[in-house]
């Protein structure tokens, strides 16, 4: 399966992937309603996007009341209908990468939905910290630990 696989050893902090996927999403540049957020501390040399992770038992859809969250099969990533969250946040509360926000303004949660196979913060990573490619299941594990560590080091652990 694909994976957006992220390497926080080349992002510049630059949130063009921020802003790209904010037009696409929204069709306006508003990076907090993008889907990607980078986060830094910048007197530790330290920035990283921050995606959904598409965990393989992913907690937000174990926990969500009315079955709002999905898995799509042909993506492979976790997915919101708007139509059903009652904006309850249980979801937001239990991803341990932050990665699930609510939207006040639409009264649900935003995520990663992988652009249907073609991530568009990937085409506008002008460092290539973000990929989007292949990526065994012990592999993606591995990475998930990562991200769970950066997490903790930048404060951002929900």
């Amino acid at each position: 399966m694909k994976y957006l696989n992220i390497d926080a050893a080349k992002c510049s902090g630059c949130r063009m992937c921020e802003l790209a996927c904010s037009f696409v999403k929204e069709k306006k540049i508003i990076p907090n309603l993008a889907r990607v957020n980078v986060i830094a501390d910048f007197s530790k040399g330290l920035s990283t996007p921050v995606v959904c992770m598409q965990c393989e038992d992913a907690p937000c859809v174990n926990v969500c009341p009315t079955k709002s969250l999905s898995r799509n099969f042909t993506s492979g990533a976790v997915v919101v209908s708007a139509e059903k969250c009652i904006g309850c946040k249980l979801c937001t509360t239990v991803c341990p990468y932050g990665a699930v926000v609510f939207e006040s303004s639409k009264k649900c949660v935003i995520k990663c939905d992988l652009c249907e196979g073609e991530p568009t913060c990937v085409k506008f990573c002008c460092t290539s910290a973000l990929t989007y490619e292949e990526l065994s299941k012990s592999k993606m594990a591995k990475k998930r630990e990562v991200a769970k560590k950066v997490m903790e080091i930048l404060g951002e652990s929900h």
